[in-house]
């Protein structure tokens, strides 16, 4: 009798632990399956470019534009191109808007290679050559984007023309705040080829998708962001990518503005208290103090500012670059 109900424990353990499994196994074939089918009937909106073997995708909208604007998107924004929508309607009315899809993010490739700073800005760079759009650029970053742009103008900064930050992470700055760069375990890189990405992007689609609050995206933009999430939300690559934040930060923490690069700053403003006198708007004054031409203008949102102040954003830059 003991052994019969030991028996009958065991398979019911057995149970509850084989179905879990089955289960995701059965969700990530299914993944898979959805996969194939959407890559085959989903176009790049832009064009592709081999940079190191690797193929990458930018979007380049009225290339007779006055000025060429590179918009460079934050970590983990699984469609960058899709994401900057507004910005690129408004500010191509008169200027060249070139968005370029880092390695691991939109329809580029993913990568094994290591997310130093340095070879972030290669690739960006590398992009622009293949695809014959040359400099100067006007800057456009995004949050950890700064840092990227931050290292670009110092090393090459004849082909900078002015830096225009979206509530960017600069150099220093977690030394200033005292605080310590995210890590996440190597596993979350499996997330997006086990169907993980495509689950949450369900469940919880702000996790990736841009607040559409103000009406700003259309749904076709939506869609389309909804379906690189499930590809690209937290791949290997992106995961890398964060993990490395400690080392470009602490390779870039001399870096600074160049003076004689016009620099604007759109900045979140926070509700939270300052912490021994310093928030994020004390941190930027730090940063563009003895600027020829530098400017900080706080506005109230998302990190993402964009999703929901493009309006303004657009005024403020085509009046500060005019």
């Amino acid at each position: 009798m003991t052994r019969t109900r030991k028996g009958k424990c065991l398979t019911i353990i057995a149970t509850l632990i084989l179905i879990p499994i089955a289960l995701m196994l059965l969700w990530c074939l299914i993944h898979q399956g959805l996969s194939a089918w959407e890559r085959q009937h989903t176009t790049p909106p832009g064009k592709m470019v081999t940079v190191s073997g690797q193929q990458m995708h930018l979007t380049d909208t009225n290339p007779k534009g006055t000025r060429t604007l590179v918009l460079m998107s934050g970590l983990g924004t699984t469609a960058p191109a899709e994401d900057f929508a507004p910005l690129i309607e408004g500010l191509s009315q008169s200027d060249r808007v070139v968005v370029v899809e880092p390695l691991g993010y939109g329809f580029s490739d993913g990568t094994d290679q290591p997310r130093t700073v340095s070879a972030i800005v290669s690739e960006y760079r590398g992009a622009l050559t293949a695809a014959g759009i040359p400099g100067p650029y006007v800057l456009v970053p995004h949050s950890m984007a700064g840092v990227y742009a931050t290292a670009w103008m110092n090393a090459y900064p004849e082909e900078v023309s002015a830096f225009i930050g979206i509530d960017p992470t600069l150099p220093g700055e977690l030394k200033y705040f005292g605080e310590s760069a995210p890590h996440a375990p190597a596993i979350a890189g499996l997330m997006a080829p086990l169907g993980i990405s495509r689950l949450i992007t369900l469940l919880s689609p702000g996790t990736f998708i841009s607040n559409n609050s103000e009406g700003a995206y259309a749904k076709e933009n939506l869609d389309l962001q909804k379906t690189l999430s499930a590809w690209k939300g937290y791949n290997a690559t992106v995961v890398a990518e964060n993990n490395a934040i400690a080392e470009n930060m602490a390779a870039t923490q001399n870096q600074s503005f160049r003076p004689e690069i016009p620099t604007l700053i759109f900045a979140r403003e926070s509700s939270a208290a300052p912490v021994d006198g310093k928030t994020n708007l004390t941190f930027y004054a730090e940063k563009l103090a003895g600027l020829t031409r530098g400017q900080c203008i706080p506005l109230t949102g998302h990190h993402s500012l964009h999703w929901t102040q493009s309006s303004i954003m657009i005024q403020d830059i085509q009046e500060f670059l005019n």
